[in-house]
Parts: C-alpha cells; sequence; structure tokens
C-alpha cells in the first residue's frame, strides 16, 4: 500500500487574510462513509485544515478557503492520493474509495492538471517519497547522489515540457509545477549533509558539500514568493540556511537550541527577503519555541510580527506560543520549589535519552524510553485515532499478540514488546481511540507536533508505520511488515530465538 502522507492538524484561530473559496465536489464509490480534506495554509506546520466531509449516498460538496493554489490531500477508505486546487476554482471528482490503485477520473477546471499532475506522481512515486529519498541520502555517495538527482531532474522536467496539454495549463500550475521540479533537485542536493549527520547523533561533524556542488546554489535560487506554496522551494530555503549557518560555525553540529537558533537567524537575515524570510522565521519559532529559552522565544516571535505577511503567520504562532510560556512559567516555578529533584530528574532523563532522545509518555502520565526495554525486541506501530488505514489493522495486531502468548508462554512474551505510539495531538483522543479498539500491548503517546517526539526523532512521514528494535536497542528494521502480513509472526519469532 503507497504511503500516507503525515499531516499536523492543529487549532488555530480564524486568520484575517484574504481567502477565495474552492469548490471540490465528487462521487465515490465503494464501502466509503465520509472523504477527508486537508491542506496547510501557512506551510509551517501550523495553520493545517482538516475537514472531514460526510457522503450523502456516494457523493459531496465542499468549499474550501484557499489563499492561494494548494496541494489538497483526498483520504477515502484505501484511496489517498493529492490534487491541485486554486482558489475560486470548481473541480469534480470519480473514484472507488474500495481500491487503491482505481483511475481517478476528474471534471471541471483544473481537470487537465490533475490527470497530469496524477500521473506526474504515480511515474515519480520513488522519488517524491520522503522516506525513499532519505534513505537514499543515507546510502549513496555524494558524487553519485549528485549525478542521479541530475538525470532524474532531466526526465522530470521532459515529463512536464512534453505533457500533452501543457499549453492549456493553468499559469498558475505552470508556475507551481516548474517551481517543484527545478527545486526537488536543489532541495535534495543541499540537504545530503545536513540529513546525514542528523542520522548519527554520536558525530558532531556537517559534511561540507564538494566545492562544484556548492557553487550550484546561486543567489537568483532564493527569495521566490510565487514559490512559496512548493513544499520543495520550502525545503531547499530551510536546509540551505541550515547548511549556511553550519558553515559559519565551523560544520560542528549545534548542541544547543539557542544558539542554532541564533545562526539560523543571522543567516537568514543576510539571504532572505519578504515573505521568504518571514516564512522561514515562522518555521524557525514553529519549531523550536518549546526548546529555546523564553528570551529567544519573544525575540524570535517579535521579529516575525513585524515582517511581510506577520499578520498571517504571528496569530497561530501566538496561539502557540502562549501555552509554551506557560509550560515553561510552571517548569521554571517547580524547579525553584524544589531544585534537587529538579535536577536529578534531569540527569536521568538525559542517561535514558543519549540513543533515542524523544519524548513519550504512557497512560499513567510517566515519561516512557525506548531503553527500559534493553534486551528484548520492540514491534513499534505509529498510529493514529484519525488514520484509517491504521485502524483496519487492529484486529491482525490482536491475532499477531495472541499468537506471539500461543507460541511463547507468559514467560517468552517477556522477551518482547508491543509498543504502540500515537502521534494523536490530544490526550483525549488518543485514549478514547485506545478503549474502543480494545488494545492489546504497551500505549504511549507522541505527539506529531512534538519536535522532541518519537515521530520527528525517526522522520515518520507517513502512517501506519511498523518498527522492529532488536535485543541490542538498534533498529533492524525502520519499514518493518504490518501485523497483517503472514511473515510477520515468524520474522519476531525469529529475532527473540537469536
Amino acid at each position: 500500500m503507497r504511503c500516507v502522507y503525515l499531516f499536523l492538524f492543529l487549532v488555530i484561530p480564524l486568520i484575517s487574510f484574504s481567502q477565495k473559496p474552492a469548490t471540490l465536489s465528487g462521487k465515490i464509490s465503494g464501502d466509503v462513509d465520509e472523504v477527508i480534506l486537508s491542506y496547510d495554509l501557512l506551510d509551517i506546520g501550523e495553520g493545517s485544515v482538516r475537514r472531514e466531509v460526510p457522503l450523502n449516498e456516494g457523493s459531496f460538496t465542499v468549499d474550501l478557503k484557499l489563499e492561494q493554489s494548494e496541494i489538497v490531500r483526498i483520504e477515502a477508505a484505501e484511496k489517498v492520493f493529492n490534487i491541485y486546487l486554486e482558489p475560486a476554482s470548481h473541480l469534480e471528482l470519480n473514484f472507488d474509495g474500495g481500491t487503491k490503485d482505481g483511475e481517478i477520473v476528474f471534471d471541471g477546471q483544473l481537470q487537465k492538471e490533475n490527470y497530469f499532475y496524477t500521473l506526474y506522481q504515480t511515474v515519480f512515486r520513488s522519488e517524491l517519497d520522503q522516506d525513499f529519498m532519505r534513505q537514499t541520502v543515507l546510502t549513496t555517495p555524494v558524487d553519485m547522489y549528485e549525478l542521479d538527482l541530475f538525470r532524474q531532474r532531466r526526465s522530470m522536467e521532459e515529463a512536464f515540457h512534453k505533457a500533452p496539454d501543457k499549453a492549456s495549463f493553468s499559469t498558475g500550475f505552470n508556475t507551481y509545477m516548474k517551481s517543484e521540479v527545478k527545486y526537488w533537485y536543489y532541495r535534495w542536493l543541499i540537504s545530503y549533509p545536513i540529513l546525514q549527520a542528523n542520522s548519527n547523533v554520536e558525530n558532531m561533524q556537517v559534511r561540507h558539500l564538494p566545492r562544484t556542488i556548492e557553487d550550484t546554489f546561486s543567489e537568483d535560487l532564493l527569495n521566490h514568493e510565487t514559490a512559496i506554496n512548493s513544499e520543495n522551494y520550502r525545503e531547499f530555503v530551510y536546509y540551505y540556511i541550515t547548511y549556511t549557518a553550519s558553515k559559519a560555525h565551523g560544520f560542528i553540529k549545534f548542541s544547543d537550541y539557542n544558539k542554532s537558533v541564533d545562526y539560523k537567524m543571522e543567516a537568514a537575515k543576510s539571504e532572505l527577503t519578504g515573505t521568504t524570510f518571514n516564512w522561514f522565521l515562522s518555521r524557525l519559532f514553529f519549531e523550536n519555541c518549546e526548546k529555546v529559552t523564553t528570551g529567544t522565544m519573544i525575540k524570535l516571535r517579535e521579529q516575525v510580527r513585524g515582517g511581510t505577511n506577520g499578520d498571517k503567520y504571528y496569530p497561530a504562532l501566538e496561539n502557540k506560543c502562549e501555552s509554551v510560556l506557560a509550560e515553561k512559567k510552571a517548569a521554571e516555578k517547580a524547579a525553584k520549589k524544589n531544585q534537587p529533584e529538579e535536577t536529578a530528574a534531569k540527569n536521568s532523563h538525559r542517561k535514558k535519552d543519549e540513543k533515542y532522545p524523544f519524548r513519550m509518555v504512557g497512560l499513567d502520565g510517566k515519561p516512557v524510553y525506548l531503553s527500559d526495554f534493553a534486551g528484548k525486541v520492540v514491534y513499534i506501530d505509529f498510529w493514529a485515532s484519525w488514520c484509517g488505514p491504521c485502524r483496519k489493522q487492529f484486529p491482525y495486531s490482536k491475532i499477531l499478540h495472541a499468537e506471539l502468548e500461543d507460541r511463547l508462554g507468559k514467560k517468552g512474551m517477556k522477551d518482547i514488546v508491543l509498543l504502540y505510539v500515537s502521534i494523536d495531538k490530544t490526550d483525549g483522543a488518543w485514549r478514547k481511540a485506545i478503549d474502543a479498539h480494545q488494545l492489546k500491548g504497551l500505549m504511549t503517546h507522541s505527539p506529531a507536533q512534538w519536535k522532541d517526539g518519537a515521530g520527528a526523532f525517526f522522520k515518520i512521514s507517513s502512517i501506519p508505520r511498523y518498527m522492529v528494535i532488536d535485543k541490542t536497542g538498534e533498529v533492524v528494521n525502520p519499514n518493518a511488515p504490518r501485523p497483517s502480513s503472514p511473515e510477520t509472526l515468524e520474522y519476531l519469532l525469529g529475532l527473540i530465538s537469536r
């Protein structure tokens, strides 16, 4: 089954900037009750829109408020795909939700654009899969990697330029596709040293790209406001500034978040302008406000408010900032009240987080660490209450649990942990789903919006996702078979017997 892209769905106040609704309607066959639509208004992980639209005799019609052209994710039972929409446009679609690979029929405005976009996503499925590309980064020498990227970019360009209906594509779609193809190459090229460095927590060096590659990143690649709706453009800017900050720091990884943010802010000031600059600061704030000091957080937040489109980004960041500030004040108060115990707890936390430094909590609200399961095989299930494919695996998970108990006995079950990691935003949704599905195993919660959570640490971009850690504490299968797979039981038993 094709990976399901992960979105962070956070509740924010209504934003006052101009939006023009696009109308999306469709007819869906198969055993489907609703269609889920999602897109990101702010392109920083905050401000995502998620609409659960019930079907009326298999049909639906919905207005989506758009400020610019957007990629909208469609999820209906087994069918998951992305479409392209523009403000004030009207698109109709017809498909079978009971099958993953059935044809999608488009009608109305942007019909030709979406036929091409669907074909483009199919042809370049691997290259558009972030997990696949990250794995390629970690396993390919840089020179060979750059050559492969260049060749693939040429293939993408050729596919777009030779599209039969290209002459009738909208101006917005042409602009979007040109940015996506162009910056796909630059994004994955500039991210190479950063992704490699982040894959090894013990290595404090960031690799210096060869001069021949560095020279390809000219100034005219930056500050293209018309490309801000392109994920590849945004990721290129993000990694370019990260690389520039790392270079200024002598290619030594930052061990202090405040210092990292300061260096990135300085790099952004010297390289970025206008909307691109304020978008970058907003993302920097969103990803680090829980990690930096109150002073650094306030400074960054105020820069966003005074920048281009500050009225667009600031309300969402302010909404998040309020809760973070309250938590920080409460933590500071608790620390002053009982400094010795707090210090001991922090030292214990650092010790347990040496190898897998991420945050998750159990049903009792206490921290859970992978190091708690030393000497055991751990089968991890990343899931969420809103994920249909995740829920469909739960009955198989129960069967797998029962078969393991039958084969291993109570004593043997001490050698394996079936660990469920929910990325649900709220504690309530997580607990309600556990009760509803009567799950068996160790339940933990690590919301997707936690930048120090399990999802961020393992770079989980799609769910359901399964992972296996062996008795030595090593991740031996980052994309393990699902509970429904016939091979899962024997695979886990084989690891236990080693």
